[in-house]
């Protein structure tokens, strides 16, 4: 499934995190869609404009957290889900399988480039000492993985031998990045497995899908 925190704006590295956690019960439908109830520290909830993503198949659907403004509650500073559901190995298996191997996606193609400006980063297993409060510090290895630059500019990391991290300017957004990162991941390594040198994309072609794509200058797709 996939996981949105969708609350009121936040910026840099804490702007929204998708973590595309395997749901088995709520494929299933053993699991009741929450609707505007509160629940806890955040509201589980399916908005009606985000249900086109539930129809996505067997690969991703999307609950969307979002905090409670009106009873005054702060946004958590990591908005990474405090609910861990039971597996389903199909989803991601690609970008997965890099977080296994413990290496950042490089940058071997333009589509990779018009989405991601640079290799996805690959941020490190978390320590004995964080397995306590291991949602919070999941998030606070994101963070530290992004590190200063733009989130919105590279919207995805996994995390080693865990998963897949995507976000975006919005629900929809984060949607199509994770999926946009599960293909490129998928893609270096088919790249990868073919026999020979393994070449990147330059860095003048990468600066020009990036930059006609996104910013103040773009001219092709979406502003």
């Amino acid at each position: 499934m996939g996981y949105a925190g969708c609350s009121r704006p936040a910026s840099g590295a804490e702007h929204m995190l998708v973590h595309f956690w395997e749901c088995w019960e709520l494929a299933s439908g053993r699991i009741p869609d929450f609707h505007g109830a509160y629940v806890g520290v955040a509201t589980l909830l399916v908005l009606e404009q985000y249900r086109e993503f539930l129809k996505k198949g067997d690969r991703f659907r999307l609950i969307v957290n979002k905090i409670n403004i009106i009873k005054g509650r702060e946004m958590p500073k990591l908005p990474v889900a405090q609910v861990l559901w039971k597996p389903e190995p199909s989803l991601s298996v690609s970008a997965t399988a890099w977080a296994q191997k413990g290496r950042a996606i490089p940058v071997y193609g333009t589509t990779h480039a018009d989405y991601f400006f640079g290799e996805v980063p690959c941020g490190r297993f978390l320590f004995e000492d964080e397995m306590d409060e291991y949602e919070k510090n999941t998030g606070k290895v994101i963070i530290e993985t992004i590190g200063d630059g733009n989130p919105l500019a590279v919207p995805g990391c996994i995390l080693q031998g865990h998963g897949v991290f995507a976000w975006g300017k919005d629900p929809k957004s984060a949607v199509h990045n994770a999926v946009v990162l599960e293909e490129i991941a998928k893609m270096a390594f088919y790249t990868e497995a073919i026999p020979g040198k393994n070449i990147r994309l330059p860095e003048y072609i990468l600066n020009k899908h990036y930059s006609r794509k996104h910013g103040k200058n773009a001219t092709y797709g979406q502003r």
